[in-house]
């Protein structure tokens, strides 16, 4: 009973760390460009945003929350590489610039029309630099009544879109949308906030009388997984079926504030456009301190040497605030080359993870560091081809395994693991038949 209840506190504690209002975008424009097709688009979506999220979570935790262990048996410097690479793609160079930018289009906007986006910019991370000056952490405590109120608006606005649907979803092709939704969940970095966010979530679990090292321990964390996954499952997918609705009512083309501000519009008025407005503010600010704090604390870590505390968060908020200027769409667009060359490679080695235990320790490193470097061929290059298309090289990519779904690097990452394995055994075998 008690291990139930810690879960689902602890589970919901989980949900909210990925639930922010940044991610608030993507569902509904997910259905909105899949139309009746949306059961499909959805599920893609949640493989990546929800499923592979939670289970980097759960594979962290078994490292007792240390990121580094992911990928410590490449090398304690190339573990430390990695883990710095995602703090920069996903906190410093797309998250909060997206979520300021986020919170002018959708929050301050609604109430400021007129207001010009600099002083908005300056201001949101002025205060994000004042909450954080002293390393404190008093918005942790506003966040935890801000996201039940975001919640609680999502479910009216998806409750009442289903009883009241604006309109009726229009037949799409479906061709590709699979792998088109999967690629699409990349955006919401949440598979990069189970590397950043597990060591806390882990703590609380920690706090309720489970210590590390214990069974108990990680069986409550997948129990979290759980909670934190149904919830947001039934969000994105209540988004999702709401946003479908409107394909045929809505011109084509809109982005995703404007789109998620019309749809709040017309299901919930202009009363409920304002209050989700200011919850959007408000939940801007909360994530961009938490996030700005966890960037500057890391990197004042491995730079503490040059660095301090304060000089680190100003040269972080000042890259932020430029990159802020952007608009979510900019944002969004500008950081999928960056997102596709790095995130497969945190989940590839989630995979290698699972199974670590049953790869023979001298095996390890070669299995880690040849599929790392034919995963990154694959990504690194995709992401290049966002900007400069290859075709020759894409037709072969689009040829290879799980490339339907998304996950062609799986396949390539394989091949070169079991590579560096048989390289392992064909230079042990050698050594022994010249002894």
């Amino acid at each position: 009973m008690k291990e139930n209840k810690t879960a689902l506190i602890v589970g919901l504690a989980l949900f909210a760390t990925h639930f922010g209002a940044g991610n608030l975008i993507f569902p509904a424009t997910l259905g909105y460009n899949a139309g009746d097709k949306w059961p499909i688009a959805v599920a893609g979506f949640s493989i990546t945003a929800i499923v592979l999220a939670m289970l980097t979570f759960v594979v962290i935790c078994r490292f007792d929350g240390i990121g580094e262990e992911l990928c410590r048996d490449v090398g304690p410097r190339f573990a430390l590489l990695f883990v710095s690479v995602q703090f920069i793609a996903g906190g410093l160079l797309v998250g909060v610039p997206r979520t300021a930018s986020l919170c002018y289009e959708l929050g301050v906007g609604y109430f400021l029309p007129n207001a010009p986006k600099l002083p908005v910019v300056v201001a949101f991370f002025a205060l994000v630099v004042f909450l954080n000056w002293n390393k404190t952490n008093v918005m942790a405590k506003v966040g935890k009544y801000l996201t039940p109120f975001l919640v609680l608006m999502m479910l009216f606005i998806i409750g009442k879109g289903i009883l009241d649907p604006v309109g009726t979803a229009v037949e799409r092709e479906s061709a590709g949308l699979f792998r088109e939704s999967f690629i699409y969940g990349y955006q919401t970095l949440d598979a990069l906030a189970g590397i950043s966010f597990a060591a806390s979530i882990l703590a609380s679990i920690q706090a309720a009388g489970y210590p590390l090292g214990e069974k108990a321990t990680y069986r409550v964390s997948r129990k979290c997984a759980l909670v934190a996954g149904t919830c947001l499952l039934v969000i994105y997918g209540g988004l999702g079926w709401v946003g479908s609705t409107v394909s045929g009512v809505y011109p084509a083309g809109l982005d995703q504030t404007t789109l998620l501000r019309r749809i709040v519009e017309d299901v919930a008025g202009q009363f409920g456009l304002g209050l989700l407005s200011a919850a959007i503010t408000l939940a801007c600010i909360t994530c961009g301190v938490g996030c700005v704090s966890g960037i500057a604390i890391f990197f004042e870590r491995v730079l503490g040497k040059w660095l301090s505390y304060r000089q680190v968060l100003i040269g972080v908020v000042t890259l932020q605030g430029t990159l802020a200027m952007l608009t979510v769409k900019q944002i969004t667009d500008l950081a999928m080359p960056l997102l596709l060359a790095i995130i497969p490679m945190g989940i590839y080695f989630v995979f290698l993870s699972l199974i670590r235990s049953k790869i023979a320790e001298k095996y390890r490193h070669n299995v880690y560091t040849w599929g790392a470097v034919g995963v990154g061929f694959v990504t690194i290059s995709q992401g290049v081809m966002e900007v400069l298309p290859i075709p020759a090289l894409s037709a072969l990519y689009q040829s290879l395994p799980l490339a339907s779904v998304g996950m062609e690097w799986v396949a390539v990452g394989a091949a070169a693991s079991l590579l560096g394995a048989a390289v392992v055994y064909l230079k042990e075998k050698k050594q022994t038949t010249n002894i």
